[in-house]
Formats: structure tokens, C-alpha cells, sequence
């Protein structure tokens, strides 16, 4: 299946979760034990997000013209030295300084990695690699909570930085083994007009339109980048409704963990399926597991039982796994193996406001109707795009591999 490895991208995508799961426990751990909760330990947590706004045009030009296994090795390296410094920290803007530190390293990996999966996978194999990939991944954000508590309880809240630190420049040391490419060349893009817009209009409006240009004359990846807008914004507004139902139905928001676990432990599952729908239509497959998950959410915030919300959740999870093996490989057969990071980085930074948006409106729900109301609020935002997008999706059939398409469009 592998020209230069899939099995290193796995490995190293499976220690960055593994890392970005553990933070998702340790950073607030040690943040309260030392300055409280409050305004400042919120606006540290934040700062650790705003590169993905803030860094976007940058993001996008590494990409475009950088090595992406070069841009990912970086990446990891400047993550591990900023992690590996939290529990040295000795203020508040000591801490906000690395959580911008560690944000930024974060967000050039990401579409960097993205970038590599049509460098380590052949061409038709691109459902099964993206099912290993998303296994891994699933897998690490199941452990990597579990392993960020027990090393607080066991060694202190400084410990889990140091294994994280250690397991980045592991991270980096497995992409050595991919083999480089030649320097891209930037007039390889199609360099986007000069516009005399103002600051705001570049870091809001930009990504979605250089995105929507980017997409021209695909309309499936069309499609299925309209339904990820509604997801993600379902995804930032879930944090708030899981963490609900930890506290009523648990009796404590620590319980937020077990039920994401829950959920990656079905993504685990959901990957392995993804990996095996050999000749089933895709789009319908996708169509499918968007609408299960939706149904999943309110039954979620109804639930009384915590044995059935954890099944539910599992069953989520599988839903959610299923629909991302596919939306990846998708992506991967139909834009060229050059558009596939700078698809990425402009999808990073539009689906980062969604996710904003999510937040933002998913606490107002939260607080004024209740968990139902913004669990049926989620439903809609996974269910109404797919629904919508449906005719173009449903033809998403089977789709010449990658590398065959884009010869034969070559040769033409």
C-alpha cells in the first residue's frame, strides 16, 4: 500500500493525539493547581487556539511552498520544546506565552501531515490507509487522557509535559523516514488576486473564499466541505454538552473524560469498519453515518441512564469514524497530491471560526433552553448540510483512483 511508509505517518500521527489528548488534561490540571480558575487560566487555554486565526496566511505559504514532511518535523520539534517548559513556568504570562508557542506549532502540523497522506499511500488504497490513520488516531485520543491523569496522580502535574515533550521528538525522528521531495514550486498555485482588504477581511473572509476558489470544478470535495462547516460548529458546541451531562448525570465534570473516551473507543471501531466497505457506495456510507450521529445527540441528552449514554456515545462514536475515513480519502483521490496541504491549511482556518461559533452559541443555548435544546441544535448542523449536499454526495460512487485521474488528465 505504501510507497515511503504509511506505517511511520501512523506512528507519528498516533503520538501528536496521543499528545493534543493529554493536553486536553493536563494544561487545565496545572493552570488551576497554580494560578486558580478564573479569567486568566481561561485566556492562557485560549491563547493555545488563537494561532489557528491569528497564523493562517503563514500556515497556508509553508505549505504551499515547503517540504510538508519538513513543515511537520518542525512543527513537532518546536511543540516538544514548548510543552516540555509548562511545568517550568513561573507566571501566568510565562504560561500564556508557551500556550501561544505550543497553538502555533500545532497549527502548521496539521495540514502538513494531512499533506503526507498522498506521499505514503498508493493509488485506490487511499480508503484503507485512511482508516488506519483514523484508528490511530481514535485510539490516542482514548488513551491519551487516561495517561495524562494517572502521571498527574503518580508523579505530579508537571509530569505528563515531559512525557509529551519526549513523545514529539519521537514524533519528528518517525518522519525522517519518509523520503523528501524537491522544493515545490510556488508557481505551482494559482496565486490568489491582490485585494485591499482590511485585517478582519483576511482573517475571517479569506480562508472561506481562497477556499471556495480552491474547490472550482470539485463539486463532491464542494460538497463535502459545506457539511464539515456544520460538523465542526456541532463539535465545539458538543464540549458544552457533554460537560453537561457529566455533571447531572455523573455528578462531576471529570466524568467529560470517560465519555469522550467512550466515543473515541467507538472511533476505533468505526475506522476498522471504514477500512473494510470494499465496493459499498461511498457517498451513500457517508450520507448514512453523518445522519446515525445526529440521531445520537439528543438521545445523548435524554438518556438517564449512564451504562446506555456511554453505549450511545460509543455508537456515535463509530458513526462519526466512518464518515471521516471516507471524507479524507475522498479528498485525497480527487485534488491533486500538491492541493491536498494547502486544501487543508484553508480548511483549518475556516472550520476554526465554526468551531468558535460553536462554543460561543452552544453555551447561549446551553443556558437558556437546557441540554436538549442544544443537542437537537447539533443534530441539525450534522444533519441539514448532509441532507442538503445529499444528490451530490450520493454520486460519489467509487472514483478513479488518485494518481490514475490526475495522468490521465496530464496526458490530456
Amino acid at each position: 500500500m505504501s510507497r515511503h511508509g504509511p506505517g511511520r505517518l501512523v506512528g507519528s500521527l498516533f503520538l501528536v493525539e496521543l499528545v493534543n489528548a493529554m493536553m486536553f488534561v493536563a494544561l487545565p490540571l496545572l493552570m488551576v493547581e497554580r494560578y486558580g480558575l478564573g479569567v486568566r487560566t481561561g485566556a492562557v487555554l485560549a491563547l493555545a487556539l488563537a494561532p489557528q486565526l491569528l497564523l493562517a496566511g503563514l500556515v497556508r505559504a509553508a505549505i504551499r511552498r515547503s517540504d510538508a514532511r519538513d513543515v511537520a518535523i518542525a512543527s513537532a520539534l518546536v511543540g516538544a520544546v514548548a510543552v516540555a517548559c509548562f511545568p517550568l513556568t513561573g507566571s501566568v504570562l510565562e504560561a500564556g506565552v508557551l500556550a501561544f508557542a505550543t497553538g502555533s506549532a500545532f497549527v502548521f502540523g496539521v495540514p502538513a501531515r494531512m499533506a503526507l497522506r498522498s506521499r505514503v499511500m498508493l493509488a485506490g488504497s487511499e480508503v484503507r490507509g485512511n482508516s488506519l490513520i483514523v484508528g490511530g488516531e481514535r485510539l490516542a485520543m482514548t488513551l491519551g487522557p487516561v495517561l495524562g491523569a494517572a502521571l498527574v496522580s503518580l508523579a505530579g502535574v508537571g509530569a505528563p509535559f515531559y512525557f509529551e515533550g519526549a513523545a514529539l521528538v519521537a514524533a519528528a525522528t518517525i518522519l525522517l523516514g519518509i523520503a523528501e521531495i524537491e522544493a515545490l514550486d510556488p508557481a505551482a498555485f494559482d496565486a490568489a488576486p491582490a485585494r485591499a482588504d482590511s485585517w478582519a477581511q483576511r482573517l475571517l473572509i479569506g480562508p472561506i473564499r481562497e477556499l471556495r476558489e480552491t474547490l472550482r470544478g470539485e463539486p463532491l470535495v464542494a460538497a463535502l466541505t459545506v457539511t464539515a462547516f456544520g460538523y465542526v460548529t456541532a463539535v465545539g458546541a458538543s464540549r458544552l454538552l457533554l460537560a453537561s451531562r457529566a455533571k447531572t448525570l455523573f455528578g462531576t465534570t471529570s466524568s467529560l473524560g470517560l465519555l469522550v473516551a467512550a466515543m473515541a473507543a467507538g472511533g476505533v471501531a468505526g475506522a476498522i469498519l471504514g477500512g473494510r466497505i470494499g465496493q459499498l457506495p461511498r457517498g451513500r456510507l457517508y450520507i448514512a453515518g453523518n445522519l446515525c450521529e445526529a440521531m445520537c445527540w439528543p438521545a445523548v441528552a435524554l438518556v438517564q441512564s449512564k451504562a446506555v449514554v456511554l453505549a450511545v456515545m460509543f455508537v456515535a462514536g463509530v458513526c462519526e469514524s466512518i464518515p471521516t475515513v471516507l471524507y479524507f480519502a475522498e479528498v485525497q483521490i480527487r485534488l491533486s497530491p500538491l492541493a491536498v496541504g494547502s486544501y487543508y491549511a484553508l480548511l483549518t482556518s475556516a472550520t476554526q471560526i465554526c468551531a468558535m461559533l460553536g462554543v460561543l452559541g452552544g453555551s447561549a443555548v446551553l443556558a437558556l433552553g437546557g441540554a436538549f435544546p442544544l443537542s437537537l441544535a447539533m443534530a441539525c448542523l450534522i444533519a441539514v448540510p448532509v441532507l442538503a449536499r445529499a444528490p451530490a454526495l450520493a454520486r460519489s460512487g467509487g472514483g478513479e483512483p488518485g494518481e490514475e485521474r490526475y495522468a490521465r488528465e496530464r496526458a490530456a
